[in-house]
């Protein structure tokens, strides 16, 4: 019987098995991948600890027939991903994966391994909307801008404060409903993880999986070190309240000649990139969406992720747009569950 395999046991790897048994045929392993180790999953859905060893892929029980692996690791275990990566595509059984610091921290390794081959990784940008593929589709060296919404958390916060919700019970929902990076109870830590941790990850992936051999003509890589994101102290967090209406997080990637002036955002990123990328500039941060008429695309409710690209003289190669559910868990497991289905044709 054909199986997958539960890498991370969070609100979206708990929201994989049903829509992979649904749309995939594919019954979950009673084994489940951890951060402490190999745990034996219960009927009740609880699991509990079966062995600490961490090649797990060298033990029959846990990978026999096995065809597709779903990871979602925190984050912050980017490296251990990799490696598991490294040694599932050794055996030929692919990854899909919504943790981003594997795909952000070792990009150039991975794509240099040939491991792109074995990775699922639209569920690490966009949520749902397939943006990874879609931008690397859609985008070619006439591109003069490209403005992206790529953190649902921070979008479904500005909104509800916009709508008149208090910034509390907007955050405490974000974090209840499983929208924010895990960890952060604090309001302005949950922004904060939101910015300095998510943000920057989901940057680098973009630029180097969709971009590289585009706008980036030298076929540079990002590195989330380089997209170094301001956090936001007191100050800038009332001033974002009280602007809630008129701001969202963009992410934009610009030609030289149309810098954006610093004074227009909030928490920028500590640093542009005006010499590395050749013509390109990439900026970040909380910038009013009502002045330009093509960031009013980006006026996005809820969760919703989106992106603007624009290419030619004077936008003569018209504008393109795209948006879609971009936090959560069911999203994120939709995306991953869509994104194995070219893994078992």
């Amino acid at each position: 019987m054909n199986k997958f395999l539960s890498i991370g046991f969070g609100n979206v790897g708990r929201a994989i098995p049903k829509r992979a048994e649904a749309e995939l045929g594919l019954n979950q392993k009673n084994f489940v991948i951890r951060s402490d180790g190999v745990h034996r999953l219960n009927k009740d859905g609880t699991s509990v600890l079966f062995s600490k060893r961490p090649d797990f892929w060298q033990a029959p029980e846990v990978m026999r027939d096995v065809k597709v692996a779903f990871n979602t690791l925190p984050s912050s275990e980017g490296k251990r991903s990799f490696e598991i990566l490294k040694h599932l595509a050794s055996k030929g059984i692919p990854v899909v994966t919504a943790e981003k610091g594997s795909l952000s921290d070792f990009y150039k390794q991975i794509e240099n391994e040939g491991l792109l081959d074995f990775l699922g990784s639209d569920a690490t940008v966009g949520g749902r909307t397939g943006m990874l593929e879609w931008a690397a589709g859609q985008i070619n060296i006439r591109a003069t801008q490209i403005h992206l919404v790529i953190n649902g958390t921070l979008n479904y916060i500005l909104d509800g404060i916009s709508n008149q919700r208090t910034p509390g019970q907007v955050i405490d929902e974000a974090v209840l409903l499983g929208y924010a990076e895990p960890g952060a109870t604090e309001h302005l830590d949950v922004l904060n993880g939101e910015l300095v941790g998510d943000i920057p990850k989901k940057a680098a992936i973009l630029a180097n999986r969709s971009l590289r051999n585009t706008i980036f003509l030298d076929g540079s890589y990002l590195s989330p070190e380089q997209l170094d994101q301001a956090p936001l102290d007191y100050s800038s967090w009332h001033r974002l309240i009280r602007e809630s209406r008129d701001r969202r997080y963009i992410l934009s990637f610009v030609r030289k000649d149309q810098e954006i002036p610093e004074d227009d955002i909030i928490a920028p990123l500590r640093k542009e990139f005006k010499t590395k990328f050749g013509v390109t500039v990439v900026t970040g941060g909380f910038r009013r969406i009502h002045d330009n008429p093509l960031l009013s695309y980006l006026n996005l409710s809820g969760t919703r992720n989106g992106a603007v690209i624009t290419g030619g003289e004077n936008e003569s190669d018209g504008i393109l747009v795209l948006s879609g559910e971009g936090a959560g868990p069911g999203p994120t497991a939709t995306a991953m569950v869509n994104n194995a289905r070219k893994f078992l044709k």
